[in-house]
């Protein structure tokens, strides 16, 4: 349970800011964990799983009906799974994120906006490189894209007439990243 949770409201006369509402809820689990495959012959190896999952609800000060969150994530799991090769300087691996998203609220419009819902990726590492550890990683295998999906309406939503929509859905490339 919360109490004065800070969000964009709307101000008497027209317009909106940052204000408080008297109460929001929001529950959830994160579940964590780690499989070392050493004992199954895998030495140096491990899967790292980690899940994240939210309900929140508050009631919306334009259109008084119950809603999440503004750009939460109620869902977001994580699997990792690294290889520390053993006798040697070297480790590989891979994961893959999944997560989705809620649409975010102003007075008068309302909208989805997220990146790669999904993304996989590889790595390979090399921890002794003139006593750095040195790694490429391979990001956005899935070739994942930005969304922005948004309703703007002539006035308060939830009582005035549609102004436009817009709908953008763009492609991202994979990205290479070296630390």
């Amino acid at each position: 349970r919360i109490t004065d949770y800070v969000m964009i409201v709307p101000l008497q006369g027209g317009g909106e800011s940052t204000g408080n509402i008297d109460s929001a809820r929001e529950y959830g689990v994160t579940l964590e964990g780690a499989l070392r495959l050493d004992p199954m012959g895998l030495r140096g190896a491990k899967f790292d799983v980690k899940g994240q999952f939210r309900r929140s609800s508050l009631i919306d000060p334009v259109t008084f009906e119950d809603r999440p969150f503004d750009s939460s994530k109620p869902r977001n799991i994580e699997i990792d799974f690294r290889h520390d090769v053993a006798g040697t300087d070297w480790a590989w691996g891979a994961g893959l994120r999944n997560s989705s998203y809620t649409p975010y609220h102003r007075l008068a419009e309302v909208g989805l906006d997220y990146a790669m819902p999904t993304n996989l990726r590889v790595f390979i590492e090399n921890k002794n490189v003139f006593g750095l550890t040195v790694q490429a990683r391979w990001n956005n295998l899935l070739e994942g894209g930005t969304v922005l999906d948004r309703t703007v309406y002539t006035g308060p939503r939830g009582s005035s007439p549609v102004l436009f929509t817009e709908r953008r859905h763009r492609a991202l490339g994979q990205i290479i990243n070296f630390t």
